[in-house]
């Protein structure tokens, strides 16, 4: 009687390890942020029109390689967008470009921006895309 008193608070705290990590570590992820105000002025995009997205050659987003960024409710030329990664992706590197979609055309950044994946959330800020490349 009392082994199982003691199995069944070992099993609890057992399962509760599995869910709850170690050390309070939290999710590694990363917020990208750009301020599209260039693109904007430079006609190369429009909020009615486009949409802003994120890809990587490096990890898969979603089933289409895409992620839709969202817009800012204070700041109109701010989008935002928050990856979530495994823990087996700390310290490794994230590669990603900012990409404007409308219909199916796509207009992608001429280079790859990278973050190293860490432990604690990361955010990271643009203030405008790399050369455009249609």
């Amino acid at each position: 009687m009392l082994r199982h008193r003691f199995m069944i608070p070992v099993f609890l705290l057992f399962i509760l390890g599995m869910i709850i990590p170690a050390g309070g570590q939290t999710q590694p992820r990363v917020t990208l942020q750009v301020n599209i105000e260039n693109e904007v002025k430079n006609g190369f995009f429009n909020h009615d029109r486009h949409e802003l997205r994120i890809r990587s050659s490096s990890y898969t987003l979603s089933p289409n390689g895409y992620l839709t960024m969202k817009r800012s409710k204070e700041d109109s030329l701010l989008y935002a967008v928050t990856v979530n990664f495994p823990q087996d992706m700390v310290n490794e590197e994230f590669y990603y470009q900012f990409v404007i979609t409308s219909n199916n055309r796509i207009i992608k950044e001429d280079y790859e921006r990278y973050v190293l994946i860490r432990e604690q959330p990361i955010e990271m800020y643009a203030t405008s895309f790399y050369h455009l490349a249609f």
